[in-house]
């Protein structure tokens, strides 16, 4: 259901005739901008001018800004949210559609609120360069809605200082940290006794209203009944239109606590005829006043009647419609409720209702019907609007329609139970769901419902299936028996999880036929979002029977029908997709969509999804020979998993991590590793979800030479299992691995599993497959040589940062120069991002760049800005980055993206070296750390203290390198390597003795003396001349053996 966008809602209040500027107000409104105040707040009774008060601001102000109007459908957030953004767009056009594209893709968006905030404010941020107002009217509407009083205090928290954020409410807005906001002078407030006129003002309003001077004691006299409230003033003068008039009436104003609604209804409303009156009470119950509307509900004389308000300006004309003076049609209102009879109103009520209903204004029908008491006419129309509600996310308020039904209502309608559990099991509580669909079950078969006895059928096993249970295939046959035939949407869903339970009952093949079913019966009602489900789910059934083309095919056609509706894909299906191009070589294409994967499970805060996201890129960056990275991911994907408790993301990770040692040759940590996966999947030997782990373990125990025990996994186990699954991926690791271990022992064997081997690779393309093994069979080279086979592995592009030395940033291989950076903060701030990798807020790098000043927001978001360009000079001004994002108040970089950082690896090559036994080993990993120190950490940004502790570690870290190296040289004797490292040592610090004397030490024991001496007299000057210091005694003793 898409939320249409109503005009209406963002039209900026005309002021009325002869409006009095109300300069204090307007100076007080100017100031919540200038002096950079989080909120303005204005609030006041009905009446009081509020919308006058900031219309006038703005329209005098001439500054960009959103008007936003609320009612009572804006209590919902999607909706809220919705028409935010897409009230700002019409101002600012170039808005992005990302955070509208993230609320309605969030399962439960009051989860991933920081999130969507962020990104909007992230947005925002971009878009706004000059000052701009937003404007939030009719605030009291949202008082009791929780998730947007929660959104709306994240803008106050994070918007730009030039963006002014003004709420106008009847009410004090519901704000937790109002008191916080008051103590820091972060608030500018306009409340009832600003709002009063003085008598000055009121004096000038009546005079301008009447045409003629009022006298003192008059004004005093209206002044004391009025107190400053403006809506009365006016409205006594459009009934009373001259002095004389007014005069005659205040004589009778005698008792000054008389309540204003009973002189309104002494003066004004008894004053008109009984058919007038009862035109009066019926119009102000309607929602809007118009001929339509009023011949609708039965209404006679409306034009004459319409006319004659009009004339005695108890009516105003608001375009094509009329409406009342707020006080005088709340009074209404109230005499309406007092004198009305019960079934009348109701009556009243629900030709509004059908009003609607004919109009196809579902919802604003339903709230009729409600009004009216019709609760049998209400189900009808919330049955039709249900399932777009859930497609729009806007489960807030379908929850909102069904707690307005009694509960001796909702116990006999099993149809609203089964959208009471929709609503839990899409908020992930499955046991409260499943209560209802049980209710639902009872309720139907009572009442002989047969449609909604078989959703809840349907319902009920998909339960099971989120659960990861297997599906009740009994329950769902049942359930297509009893299907009207008509109801495609019921049959789609049915099939589609009748192929849910076959693809988790191991059988893959047969769940193919029923989600093509459940596809069609989609196709056939337009669902897109159907449609996007059940391709999903055949992506994923063609990937487990190794069929992969097929499969990304697939993927690619149900995030198509995702997107055309406005929505995320399933984030599962750019994860997938990702993996399918993962085994085919192609990197580039793996990590995109991988990225793709876990930003969007980072927005919505999905931890699982997240989870899979980095055990994918640690499976690329493993392919791609990126070892510290991928060790990064596992160990992130594994921390999620044990934060949720999942044990099979544990398990997934602890195999990547598996996989990592092994083609490290750490087979043995390799062998702990996959063991403990498989403990941690807890399943039997034989069930699909051990398949890979237990095909990862014989590829670990291949190089650990126990073929034997291999063959036995495999005959017993997987081979019989995987024939049976059709699993053509895995079952080419099996015939591999078989005609391997026969080779030397069973020729015919090894050869016809080298066939079987060969004849899966050349159907399905499988050949990036036998670039990653370290042994081929003899017979399968031979036939191998028979088809050239070219396998065209693409690496991700990538940006790499070098942090030893200068700092460097270098785009697929090319050099950032100083004039794109425009200025050394902007580097400076990127180096401090990816030394924070919890990120950083605004005020920590105003700390940063500019420590000692009182500077604004903005002059940090030209500074993002400039690094955004600098390092994506292809973004879109529209387009939020991929390498720095805005995620609960802080800036980050993207860990996620592809990219090598110098002092990542060098940490990592630390941990690695401390792992190692054989010198001959440490010494190849102690080459790289030195190789990779180009210089001092961060050497251009001397000045900064928190790079210089960072400095003095990473300096302390490569001299104990060097110190080793050099330690092991010494034993070789292998002085010709001690005189090149030492003079990378002295590269890096040209005052360095000790490398001084390293080299001269070397050059001593290969009998070059006058080299050992020209080396002397340099360090001598060197030392001098920088230090003004003399060789130590070391040097001196190295000098007496030179001459």
């Amino acid at each position: 259901m898409l939320i249409p966008l109503i005009k209406s809602k963002f039209r900026l209040p005309k002021l009325p005739i002869g409006y009095l500027r109300r300069e204090n107000l307007s100076k007080k409104l100017e100031n919540g901008l200038n002096e950079n105040k989080k909120v303005t707040l204005v609030v006041g009774n009905a009446g009081y001018g509020k919308s006058s008060i900031v219309s006038d601001y703005i329209q005098s102000s001439n500054i960009p800004y959103l008007w936003y109007s609320l009612n009572e459908s804006d209590t919902d957030l999607v909706v809220f949210m919705n028409h935010l953004i897409k009230g700002l767009k019409i101002s600012l056009p170039s808005l992005s559609d990302n955070t509208l594209e993230l609320i309605v893709s969030a399962i439960n968006p009051i989860d991933s609120l920081h999130n969507i905030i962020g990104l909007l404010i992230e947005d925002l941020s971009i878009q706004v360069s000059e000052k701009f107002i937003i404007v939030i009217d009719d605030y009291q509407y949202l008082r009791d809605s929780e998730p947007i009083s929660k959104a709306v205090e994240y803008l106050i928290e994070y918007l730009p200082e030039n963006i002014q954020l003004i709420l106008i409410s009847r009410y004090m807005p519901n704000i937790k940290k109002l008191p916080q906001l008051r103590l820091r002078q972060q608030v500018e407030e306009i409340n009832t006794s600003n709002l009063k006129l003085s008598k000055e003002e009121l004096e000038q309003i009546l005079s301008q209203q009447l045409n003629e001077k009022i006298n003192d004691d008059d004004l005093n006299k209206i002044y004391e009944h009025t107190e400053g409230w403006i809506g009365i003033v006016v409205l006594l003068t459009q009934v009373y239109l001259s002095n004389s008039m007014l005069k005659e009436h205040i004589a009778n104003l005698t008792d000054k606590n008389q309540p204003i609604f009973d002189y309104l209804a002494s003066e004004i409303f008894e004053l008109q005829d009984d058919k007038i009156k009862d035109f009066l009470l019926i119009t102000s119950l309607l929602p809007k006043i118009n001929n339509i509307l009023c011949l609708e509900v039965g209404l006679e004389n409306i034009q004459d009647n319409l006319e004659y308000l009009k004339k005695i300006n108890l009516l105003e004309k608001d375009n094509e419609e009329f409406k009342y003076n707020p006080i005088f049609r709340d009074f209404l209102r109230e005499r309406a409720k007092e004198t009305k009879l019960f079934f009348e109103v109701q009556d009243l009520y629900n030709k509004v209702a059908l009003y609607y209903q004919k109009k196809e204004q579902l919802e604003n029908a339903l709230e009729y019907f409600f009004l009216s008491i019709d609760y049998e006419k209400a189900e009808e129309i919330l049955i039709k609007i249900a399932q777009d509600l859930i497609y729009s996310n806007r489960l807030d308020t379908l929850n909102k329609f069904l707690l307005k039904f009694p509960d001796e209502f909702i116990e006999s309608a099993p149809k609203l139970q089964i959208y009471f559990g929709e609503i839990k099991r899409l908020w992930g509580n499955y046991t409260q769901a499943l209560e209802h669909y049980h209710k639902a079950e009872h309720d139907a078969k009572c009442q002989k419902d047969d449609s909604t006895l078989a959703l809840s059928y349907v319902y009920q096993s998909i339960i099971k299936a989120s659960k990861g249970e297997v599906g009740d295939k009994d329950l769902i046959d049942e359930a297509l028996k009893i299907f009207d035939q008509n109801d495609q949407h019921g049959l789609a869903f049915a099939y589609n999880t009748k192929g849910i339970t076959y693809l988790f009952s191991e059988r893959i093949a047969e769940s193919l036929k029923y989600f093509e079913i459940s596809l069609k019966y989609y196709e056939n009602v337009n669902d897109s979002i159907g449609q996007a489900k059940v391709l999903h789910n055949l992506g994923f059934a063609y990937s487990m029977l190794g069929s992969f083309e097929h499969s990304r095919d697939t993927y690619e056609r149900s995030i198509k029908q995702a997107e055309s509706v406005g929505k995320y894909p399933y984030i599962m299906t750019y994860n997938n997709i990702a993996i399918i191009y993962n085994y085919s070589g192609d990197f580039n294409e793996a990590h995109k969509f991988a990225e793709k994967a876990l930003n969007i499970s980072q927005k919505l805060q999905y931890k699982r999804d997240m989870s899979y996201a980095y055990w994918t890129l640690g499976m690329i960056s493993t392919n791609i020979g990126d070892p510290s990275k991928s060790e990064d991911y596992f160990n992130i994907c594994l921390s999620i998993g044990l934060e949720l408790g999942d044990r099979q993301v544990q398990a997934y990770a602890l195999s990547g991590l598996s996989e990592l040692a092994r083609l490290q040759g750490k087979l043995n940590k390799a062998q702990d590793l996959i063991e403990e996966a498989i403990r941690r999947r807890d399943l039997p030997l034989d069930n699909q979800g051990v398949i890979e782990l237990l095909m990862q373990k014989s590829a670990i125990f291949l190089d650990l030479g126990k073929s034997q025990i291999v063959k036995h996994d495999l005959e017993v186990y997987l081979l019989p299992k995987v024939e049976k699954l059709q699993y053509k991926y895995y079952l080419n690791h099996i015939y591999l691995y078989l005609a391997i271990i026969y080779e030397n022992t069973d020729k015919n064997l090894s050869e016809k599993y080298s066939n079987q081997t060969y004849n899966l690779i050349k159907e399905n393309n499988y050949y990036f497959f036998l670039t990653q093994q370290k042994y081929l069979p003899k017979f399968l080279k031979k036939k191998l040589e028979v088809k050239s086979v070219e396998v065209n592995i693409t690496k991700p592009s990538q940006i790499r940062f070098q942090c030893f030395g200068e700092f460097t940033t270098y785009i697929d291989g090319q050099i950032i120069s100083n004039k794109d950076w425009t200025g050394f903060k902007t580097k400076l701030t990127l180096a401090y991002l990816l030394h924070n990798p919890k990120g950083v807020t605004k005020e920590q790098l105003a700390n940063l760049l500019y420590p000692d000043m009182d500077i604004t927001r903005t002059a940090i978001n030209v500074i993002l800005s400039r690094l955004r360009k600098a390092i994506e000079p292809d973004l879109n001004k529209n387009s939020v980055s991929k390498y720095i994002i805005f995620n609960e108040g802080k800036y980050l970089f993207n860990f996620g993206t592809s990219y090598s950082l110098d002092t990542e690896e060098f940490n990592y090559l630390l941990k690695e070296l401390s792992e190692i036994d054989t010198e001959d080993k440490k010494l190849v990993v102690l080459r790289k750390i030195v190789d990779l120190y180009k210089g001092d950490f961060l050497n251009d940004f001397n000045s900064e203290y928190w790079s210089q502790i960072e400095r003095q570690v990473y300096r302390r870290k490569v001299e104990s390198a060097f110190e080793q190296i050099f330690n092991i040289y010494y034993k070789k004797a292998e002085y010709h390597e001690i005189i090149t490292l030492s003079e990378k040592e002295i590269s890096i610090d040209i005052c360095n003795e000790k490398a001084f004397q390293r080299k001269i030490k070397a050059l001593i024991a290969l009998d070059r003396k006058d080299d050992g001496l020209k080396h002397y007299k340099i360090m001598k000057n060197m030392l001098k001349s920088e230090l003004g210091v003399e060789p130590n005694n070391e040097s001196y003793m190295l000098y007496q053996k030179l001459v």
